[in-house]
């Protein structure tokens, strides 16, 4: 039988837990400051990083380990946690893209956040709040929201260290379902611009061309999606 008529569309499989973390320096602060809750101040903390960081991971991570609510800043209603008890976790995730609702629906996102903060601001509720920069640049239309938020202290990710960077390739593969070698990650790694989205993306490329073309991960195949002849 032909090899490529083994190559067949498997879908992603997500890789969300502890185990499937790479702790490396680019991240290994930020994590420590997240995971050394009891001392936030005021139970307040703002985690930042780039596009594709982990930051999602790690919120979730934190959430299933402490019992946590997820919310994304965008579409978020009080109402959704007015039942829990004052000993949990809420996270809001990318709060800086509400600078790209309109102005309505960013006005009543705003309000709600903004009371969550006042709802819950003196007892053990923990409030993690993620988005790819820091607060003080976030575009808040409701000047007491911004001003709290400016408040909160920031945890940060930095761009993958070279370690990190083989592994997040390493693992956008897994997550496609493709198995790739020590020398394919290797020789990807130096190829394409050091950042998380960028390994993200060219993880799709590949695996477009292969499903398109039903070839196997190889070093060829990675060449051709390069632009690199054998």
């Amino acid at each position: 039988m032909n090899s490529e008529q083994l190559v067949f569309n498997l879908g992603e499989k997500k890789m969300m837990g502890r185990d499937q973390f790479f702790r490396s320096q680019s991240n290994e602060l930020a994590l420590s400051i997240i995971e050394n809750y009891p001392k936030w101040p005021k139970n307040r903390l703002v985690l930042v990083g780039p596009k594709g960081c982990g930051k999602t991971h790690i919120s979730s991570i934190f959430s299933n380990e402490l019992d946590g609510v997820m919310c994304s800043a965008v579409d978020f209603k009080l109402q959704k946690i007015q039942n829990l008890n004052n000993n949990v976790t809420v996270i809001l995730e990318d709060l800086d893209q509400l600078e790209n609702l309109d102005d309505e629906a960013a006005r009543i996102v705003e309000e709600e956040i903004f009371h969550l903060l006042v709802k819950f601001e003196n007892n053990n509720f923990r409030i993690l709040v993620t988005g790819c920069n820091s607060p003080s640049l976030w575009r808040i239309n409701l000047p007491d929201l911004s001003s709290r938020l400016k408040t909160f202290p920031v945890a940060r990710i930095d761009n993958p260290d070279d370690k990190l960077f083989l592994n997040l390739i390493l693992k956008f593969f897994s997550e496609k379902q493709l198995n790739a070698s020590s020398s394919v990650i290797n020789f990807i790694a130096p190829r394409i611009e050091r950042t998380y989205l960028s390994a993200r993306n060219f993880v799709e490329e590949v695996d477009a061309k292969a499903l398109k073309d039903k070839r196997e991960l190889t070093l060829a195949l990675v060449k051709s999606v390069l632009g690199e002849s054998d």
